[in-house]
């Protein structure tokens, strides 16, 4: 039986052990980049989930502010804009409501209801013109 003279062979293990150190090194770098690309994926993918679901939420608040109702009544001599319970207060317009003819002003004093934002513009612009 032979010995190995270990320290002959010190270099070329040496050298051996320090690859295998790159290599796993370099495998761990590998391993890290591609997690991370992942990571940035899943990122991008919820930024864009985002965007998606804000343009929804703009869309059923559009939708949601074309059914809305609002309420027209007098409010100290002026036309009053309210939501529909008339808990709010939305605008006054300037307009008093004893140069409208008979009829409007008893339509205001019940109250009159529109329904959407469209429908409420038309409105005021008859009363302010």
């Amino acid at each position: 039986m032979q010995k190995i003279n270990l320290i002959r062979y010190r270099k070329p293990i040496f050298i051996a052990l320090l690859i295998l150190c790159l290599v796993l090194s370099a495998s761990g770098l590998l391993v890290c980049l591609s997690a991370n690309r992942q990571h940035r994926t899943q990122e991008t993918d919820t930024a864009a989930e985002i965007r998606k679901l804000a343009v929804r939420i703009e869309a059923l608040e559009e939708k949601s502010a074309s059914m809305r109702e609002y309420l027209l009544v007098e409010h100290e001599g002026k036309i009053g804009i309210y939501n529909s319970e008339r808990t709010v207060l939305y605008e006054i317009l300037d307009v008093y409501v004893k140069t409208l003819p008979r009829r409007d002003r008893e339509m205001l004093a019940e109250g009159i209801v529109v329904c959407g934002e469209a429908a409420l513009r038309a409105i005021t612009e008859d009363y302010s013109s």
